[in-house]
């Protein structure tokens, strides 16, 4: 009887600790070639985020018994007021609330632990458990992702959400997840990138031989040089003194980073040539997810689904209250003719397709497919 007894107690031992058992997977060991990607500086204020609070799941809505304290690694390249940091934390907060505070973070922002490449391959590697990564830079283990970082292929922010926050965006995460021991969660829309100079362009033709700043990748100098620019390699940190010096006479990246930046100073005329669409995807390493209580994965997701539709909003609001911004500090913005929009489209349309076919399987289908979302 006392061994029956001591048999059933066991088994109900097990059974509540189910909940947090955990699984492994062997980790993977390629190692990507590097790129660029410019950390923000944490200088300016922060942006206001949204005071509406997700709604908290009911009491007991997570069943922690056994559960064990977890500190998760999350860095990130970005700095204090990019739309991905403060939803970041945001994020951050609700998982800890609603584990109870068993799940904490070792967190840090800015590239205070290396730029976006360096951490990606971090989170590859089992070095980081978690951050947020901006898409461009994940071709180089996956070319295929690039089909939706082609220039001029996103055409709004409804035209975006269609495409990243849907079924073009989980083929994406199946590509990386092939090559690379990364999960993809979600993702977080940072919003169009402009070009800020120190002369006034308005046309095609004002662009020609202009020299601006880019990021060393293929895709940005294709795309600047389509539209006539100058194009030159210079590290971000550089920027601001090299257009203050007259090294440069111009650089492109999102408003809001223009804004946070101080641009403003060095440079009176904005471009919305909107040629890229920057959107960063929130990544876990494989090994480490698939290894966590199924609770935990859960109450991590849970939380995320929240914010990840707020954070949308959020950047595309910020992006549409730049404008007066930049207007408020002497600079003026202005945007391209419908004539010169007409031929852009033209120009790239055969772009993409030529570059599609050079990505590997299935990128030149999801040309097609994001070019019938627009």
């Amino acid at each position: 009887m006392k061994k029956l007894l001591a048999l059933l107690l066991a088994a109900l031992m097990l059974l509540s600790m189910a909940s947090c058992a955990a699984k492994t997977e062997p980790a993977k060991t390629d190692e990507p070639a590097k790129t660029e990607e410019p950390a923000k500086t944490e200088d300016s204020t922060p942006a206001e985020a949204p005071t509406e609070e997700a709604e908290a799941p009911a009491a007991g809505a997570y069943d922690l018994t056994g559960c064990d304290a977890l500190k998760i690694t999350l860095p990130l390249p970005n700095g204090v007021t990019a739309v991905d940091t403060v939803y970041a934390e945001k994020w951050m907060e609700l998982v800890t609330e609603r584990s109870n505070g068993l799940i904490t973070f070792d967190y840090t922002n800015s590239g205070v632990l290396g730029g976006a490449v360096e951490l990606m391959e971090g989170v590859d590697m089992g070095a980081y458990d978690i951050s947020i990564i901006d898409i461009g830079n994940f071709g180089t283990y996956a070319p295929q992702v690039d089909a939706l970082c082609l220039p001029y292929i996103i055409k709004d922010w409804d035209h975006a959400e269609a495409v990243y926050l849907g079924e073009p965006n989980a083929w994406v995460a199946e590509k990386i997840a092939e090559k690379m021991d990364i999960t993809v969660l979600g993702t977080i829309g940072m919003g169009f990138r402009s070009v800020i100079s120190k002369d006034p362009l308005y046309t095609l033709d004002d662009c020609k031989n202009y020299l601006i700043r880019t990021p060393d990748l293929e895709l940005y100098i294709d795309a600047l040089g389509k539209l006539g620019f100058s194009c030159t390699s210079l590290a971000f940190s550089e920027t601001y003194s090299g257009m203050s010096s007259g090294v440069i006479n111009g650089m492109e990246t999102t408003l809001n980073v223009l804004y946070d930046n101080g641009y403003y100073d060095v440079g009176k005329y904005i471009l919305q040539t909107r040629h890229f669409f920057a959107c960063s995807e929130v990544i876990v390493n494989t090994t480490f997810w698939n290894g966590l209580p199924e609770v935990y994965r859960q109450i991590i997701e849970d939380a995320f689904d929240e914010i990840e539709a707020e954070a949308w909003t959020y950047a595309r609001t910020t992006e549409e209250g730049m404008v007066p911004k930049f207007e408020e500090k002497g600079v003026e913005v202005n945007e391209f003719s419908a004539e010169d929009q007409a031929k852009i489209q033209e120009i790239f349309s055969d772009y993409w397709k030529e570059k599609a076919a050079g990505m590997g399987d299935g990128a030149s289908e999801m040309v097609d497919t994001l070019i019938a979302l627009r």
